[in-house]
């Protein structure tokens, strides 16, 4: 799977043993077997994955034995899982080069059963094996629409770099960029569109037609606010609270209300009870969000993964 230069490489791995899981090490092999372009925003139709026992092992898995595959981050499923769809998620071909396959669905019963699901990872388990088939296979498929197919978000491309880099800050007019990758629509950008959104900022000088263009998007629908004193102040860093109130204006939602030890501020306070609805944002593990604190690149890829799983299964995006 690939978008530009990145490279996106979900993970198989056993729950039960994660130190000693990994890519075609124990009894199986596991191998891409088809490898397309896509691009971000529109779900999309990746390359499935099979599960095959190496040769000369009769039996690679036993009845009980896990399998969970994680997305990588900047990813996630249309919509997660569930009992009575998951086989439109991973499959258990009843035959393999013309040989039957030891996973495949006897007596209407499918050969494995599925544990758990998130819009980042499915978590399955072999649940009977026919020892008498010669072969084991077992496919992790992404080209089911509405169901296995995937959302590829902006980010994706920023997910080494940030991860490299978790400790550093980042820009507002970057963070903005992102955001507004990951709800734009196609439509065309005009100079007087543009010209009319750099108005409304007292600092607009300091961003040229392509900056605008990028953002354009947050602008329109009112997600984008400047300061007091009406400045977007672009190349400053962005705190906390900027980030997670501009969160919460994008995925709304209704729920409980967070209970941080240190206060919220009253512009912020309904945007971030979205955001804490949604799942987007949480405090630390001492009760306290920080608010003014300046968001670490490894902060944001958590919040933009958490925005992104929140939409799954939602039109648009």
């Amino acid at each position: 799977m690939a978008q530009a230069d990145t490279i996106l490489e979900a993970t198989l791995s056993d729950p039960d043993q994660p130190k000693e899981s990994g890519t075609g090490q124990g009894n199986t092999i596991n191998t891409v077997l088809s490898a397309p372009t896509v691009a971000p925003g529109a779900n999309q139709e990746l390359g499935t994955i099979r599960v095959t026992g190496k040769p000369g092992i009769a039996v690679p898995l036993q009845t009980g034995q896990k399998i969970k595959l994680t997305l990588p981050t900047g990813t996630a499923y249309m919509q997660p899982a569930n009992s009575s769809n998951f086989l439109q998620y991973v499959d258990c071909p009843e035959m393999v080069d013309g040989q039957k396959n030891q996973l495949a669905t006897q007596n209407g019963q499918p050969g494995i059963k599925l544990l758990a699901s998130t819009p980042r990872s499915l978590t399955i388990e072999i649940s009977h094996i026919d020892s008498s088939a010669p072969v084991m296979s077992l496919d992790f498929i992404f080209n089911h629409q509405n169901f296995s197919t995937v959302r590829v978000a902006p980010f994706v491309e920023k997910v080494e770099e940030y991860t490299a880099n978790p400790d550093d800050n980042i820009y507002r007019l970057e963070f903005f960029q992102i955001v507004a990758g990951m709800i734009e629509r196609l439509s065309p950008v005009t100079p007087d569109l543009i010209e009319a959104e750099a108005e409304m900022f007292k600092d607009a000088g300091l961003l040229d037609y392509a900056d605008f263009a990028d953002i354009k998007t947050l602008i329109e629908a009112g997600y984008l606010r400047g300061n007091e004193a009406n400045q977007l102040r672009p190349h400053d860093y962005i705190s906390r609270i900027e980030a997670a109130s501009l969160l919460g204006r994008v995925f709304p939602a209704q729920g409980s209300r967070p209970m941080f030890r240190d206060p919220i501020p009253a512009w912020a306070e309904h945007d971030i009870n979205a955001a804490f609805a949604s799942g987007i944002v949480s405090g630390y593990t001492d009760g306290s969000f920080r608010p003014n604190q300046l968001l670490s690149k490894g902060e944001a890829l958590s919040l933009l993964q958490h925005s992104l799983e929140t939409y799954s299964g939602k039109p648009g995006l």
